[in-house]
């Protein structure tokens, strides 16, 4: 049979049935008026007429495609458009609309159940993604209480199904829109207050469950750092927060004497918080930072000492480098001062080509600072012969020999100190003059070997107090990366000691600013670790690296960033545990002078005497609780602080896979909660309203 045969029948069938129902109605009808029963024949009639359109239903759902009327059911479910489904197939072809109105009747006299239950999934999956798009702004908007919650659901699901129910309801009674639409706002709004009602009790129920199941990480993490589950939940979010990866890299850094907190910000925090909260925690956690963060600043000490040297002060330094190479450098430059320069060799020709390029006017003050250094020196028989024209050109009487040459290259590193603009930076005169110092230096280097012995033994007393101011203003911005550079390269024993000197005594004197407090050491730490964090800058590591070498600046800048790890966790705590300390303590005291069963029955309040004997009875009482807060709170400090280096890393590793490993996580536990109590409500609403609606039958 053909499709169009196939309807050809099937609506004269639907004739039939209408025909033979209508004559049982009227002899029904007539019956009843006479007070007698209906014939047998009657009675059939009805009975054909159902099994008619029994057999016309299944004529009609057996000629579909497989699934196309179960689909149909579950399209109709879905809020607000479900209903009109089938006028929108009439849009396209008004037999399809026919045919599928056809069909909804005929799946709901013959399948009743399977109708129901595809119209409530098909309620619930179209409704859940409208309840997650509008959840994060109901969640902002929603009480706190959970009774306040149901109140609130109950208002916004009234609402919401009374809304769904007009529409629904105008789409569904397609013959009397308006009555459709009243009637569904009224079951609507009758079974939306009861879903949301439902729906955060549910989410309530749905949440505990997921935290019990994602409870077995936090039983791991009580294992692992020996504390109880009470204390290992306050740190559950914390360790949640962490970035396990990082917190390796921070432990590594922290060395051996690292501990958990200095893993993260979040786990320092957990630290601070725990101190602020009093009692035993307090000392347990403050001893522990502060004991390792002095013997950190010990070890530091040490390092600096035997990579820089000790601080001695800036003028004690000078003297000190300059004593001890004294009888050397003296007998060096005695040895090259009386050897005599043979100007008519290239290497003679060599230093006359570098006073030649020497500007006159340069020169000119050269000369004259020359001249009086030796002046003030005693050594008056070494005047350079030279004469300076009214216009200032410079003729040598006399080629100077060796001890005025290397005057003369200290008058130029003099007039190149001098040359310097407002922040300190040498100018163009500066950096010339101080180039052709150098140029002088290796030119009576290579005529005099000695010469350049002596140099490199103990340098000139200009270069080496740079070199010590230098290293005192290493890390402002005055000197440059290049400048250190330039200092450091080809530079003598002295000088290189004179730069590592001049940082030491710059870290000494800051460190000898910050005010030290037994008692509130919290500048003392602050400044401390501003310091290390200078110390640690890209910029400072590469200019340390060029004053020390790689060896000893590689040792020291270790130091420094484990200590400065240790630092920002003693600087974490040090911010707000007084503070904190006040609170608990003012705490206790208001509960210690409370009031309590026989100072309430005094007063003749009956509701507080019976709550003070209730917690008395339960043990129940504000100094209990706090005892125990107290006491989770002093575990969670010493978890923090306990274990050190290679165990807080292990212990990390072991609590990583356990957070990791768990099948919900705790981000999640509240999200699976909602998404669980949206659907519980949701199915409630859909199945009250798919069955009120089959109770009725409607449509």
């Amino acid at each position: 049979m053909t499709p169009e045969e196939m309807r050809i029948e099937l609506k004269r069938r639907q004739l039939t049935a209408m025909q033979s129902a209508a004559s049982s109605n009227v002899e029904r009808a007539k019956a009843a008026n006479a007070g007698t029963l209906p014939q047998p024949s009657a009675v059939r009639s009805a009975e054909q007429t159902v099994i008619d359109q029994t057999a016309s239903d299944e004529m009609l759902l057996g000629s579909l495609p497989p699934g196309l009327a179960q689909l149909q059911k579950f399209n109709q479910g879905i809020p607000f458009v479900g209903e009109y489904m089938d006028e929108f197939a009439g849009l396209f072809s008004p037999q399809a609309r026919d045919q599928q109105r056809a069909t909804m009747d005929a799946m709901d006299r013959q399948r009743p159940i399977q109708s129901t239950a595809l119209g409530i999934a098909g309620g619930i999956v179209g409704g859940i993604p409208m309840a997650a798009a509008a959840g994060p702004a109901i969640l902002a908007a929603a009480p706190q209480g959970l009774a306040a919650r149901a109140v609130a659901g109950a208002a916004a699901g009234a609402v919401a199904g009374a809304t769904e129910g007009a529409i629904s309801g105008a789409g569904r009674e397609y013959k009397d829109r308006g009555a459709g639409a009243a009637r569904g706002a009224v079951l609507g709004g009758l079974f939306g207050a009861g879903a949301g009602v439902a729906a955060p009790l549910a989410t309530a129920a749905a949440t505990s469950i997921a935290n019990r199941v994602k409870g077995m990480d936090v039983r791991k993490i009580a294992e692992t750092l020996g504390i109880d589950q009470k204390a290992a939940q306050i740190l559950k979010a914390d360790l949640d927060a962490t970035d396990f990866t990082a917190a390796q890299r921070n432990l590594d850094i922290a060395g051996p004497d690292a501990m958990i907190a200095d893993a993260s910000r979040p786990l320092r925090e957990a630290l601070d918080g725990a101190i602020t909260g009093g009692g035993a925690a307090s000392r347990i956690g403050n001893d522990a930072v502060s004991q390792r963060a002095a013997a950190s600043g010990r070890k530091l000490d040490a390092v600096l000492d035997s990579t820089l040297g000790p601080p001695v002060g800036i003028n004690a330094a000078a003297r000190s480098i300059s004593q001890r190479t004294a009888p050397a450098r003296k007998a060096a430059y005695d040895r090259a001062y009386g050897t005599a320069i043979d100007y008519s060799g290239d290497a003679g020709r060599g230093i006359e080509s570098v006073l030649a390029r020497v500007p006159d006017s340069t020169m000119g003050a050269a000369i004259k600072e020359a001249n009086e250094a030796m002046q003030a020196a005693g050594i008056t028989n070494r005047q350079i012969m030279a004469r300076i024209a009214p216009d200032g050109k410079v003729t040598f009487q006399e080629m100077p020999n060796v001890q005025q040459l290397d005057e003369i290259k200290k008058a130029l590193g003099s007039v190149a100190a001098k040359e310097v603009d407002t922040f300190g930076r040498s100018t163009a005169a500066g950096n010339r003059a101080k180039g052709l110092a150098r140029d002088l230096r290796d030119a009576v280097g290579e005529a005099v070997p000695s010469y350049k012995t002596a140099v490199r033994l103990g340098g000139d007393k200009i270069e080496a107090d740079q070199a010590l101011d230098m290293g005192r203003k290493l890390f402002g911005t005055g000197v440059t990366r290049e400048n250190v550079r330039d200092t450091m390269s080809g530079a003598s024993l002295e000088v290189k000691d004179q730069a590592r000197q001049g940082v030491r005594e710059y870290i000494d004197d800051t460190l000898a600013r910050v005010r030290r407090s037994i008692d509130e050491p919290g500048e003392d730490t602050t400044e401390t670790l501003k310091l290390l964090n200078i110390l640690s800058s890209d910029d400072a590591r590469q200019k340390l690296t060029v004053i020390l070498g790689s060896a000893k600046s590689d040792r020291l800048l270790k130091e420094i960033d484990a200590a400065g790890k240790q630092f920002a966790t003693r600087a974490a705590i040090a911010t707000g545990s007084a503070t904190g300390r006040r609170e608990a303590r003012r705490a206790a005291t208001d509960d210690a002078l409370a009031p309590g069963i026989i100072g309430n029955a005094e007063r003749g309040l009956v509701g507080p005497t019976i709550r003070s004997t209730v917690q008395l009875l339960t043990r129940a009482t504000p100094q209990a609780e706090r005892a125990s807060k107290q006491a989770a709170l002093a575990q969670v400090a010493e978890a923090l602080t306990k274990m050190r280096g290679q165990d807080a890393k292990d212990a990390m590793v072991i609590i990583e896979r356990a957070i990791a490993g768990q099948p919900i996580k705790s981000a999640d536990a509240a999200r699976v909660g909602r998404v669980l109590g949206s659907a519980a409500a949701l199915g409630g609403y859909q199945t009250a309203s798919k069955l009120q609606l089959q109770q009725s039958g409607a449509r």
